[in-house]
């Protein structure tokens, strides 16, 4: 049994991991119909606000960074904000869609006003998430470029009611540097949390 604010993370260390080894070796037994392997490691780059309005942001030419990260094997992600998806060049949309393995958008607040995930009820939290997917999805529909499910939360600030409210919406997940963001030293409250990408 995990202690309150124990992780299953504490037990898999150096000198304390045989509690935790019957069970990795009871999963590794399973009669599973899929095998899983592990994936090639390679870097990701997440870049917050650029929009698609033009075939560069700032000093980001988008064929220019795809195919920098062919040549050196990586992914970046565009984080856009949705209040921005009303509009992209063609050209810019083009390119996100020929290097789709090596560019990519994800969804980056909704009106990006301070703070705006962490502040509101659960209620308005779902009209704000059901909001911005609403925006991206418009997006992908007139320029055929795929947004992926996934928030980087302005200001690196997000409430757990905004949490929930995304999940609910149809999020796949959050890009974030720490795992709750609404605690200022979280202490651990989930057993599979500290497992990073896990």
């Amino acid at each position: 049994e995990l202690g309150d604010d124990e992780r299953l993370i504490d037990r898999l260390a150096p000198t304390n991991f045989m509690t935790l080894l019957p069970l990795a070796e009871f999963l590794r037994g399973l009669d599973c119909p899929v095998t899983w392997q592990r994936p090639v490691s390679t870097a990701s780059f997440v870049v917050d606000d650029p929009n698609l309005h033009g075939g560069r942001y700032g000093y980001i030419e988008f064929a220019a960074l795809a195919d920098h990260a062919r040549t050196h094997g990586y992914h970046a992600a565009m984080a856009m904000v949705p209040m921005d998806a009303w509009y992209a060049s063609p050209r810019a949309a083009g390119v996100f869609t020929a290097n789709a393995g090596r560019l990519s958008l994800m969804i980056h607040g909704n009106d990006h006003t301070w703070h705006e995930l962490e502040n509101g009820s659960y209620d308005a939290c779902l009209g704000m998430a059901a909001q911005a997917l609403g925006r991206m999805s418009a997006f992908e529909r007139r320029r055929g470029v795929h947004v992926a499910r996934v928030m980087a939360a302005p200001h690196e600030r997000c409430s757990e009611a905004m949490c929930r409210a995304m999940l609910r919406t149809g999020f796949d997940g959050i890009c974030h540097i720490r795992p709750h963001t609404w605690k200022r030293t979280p202490a651990a409250c989930h057993a599979l949390e500290g497992w990073y990408p896990a």
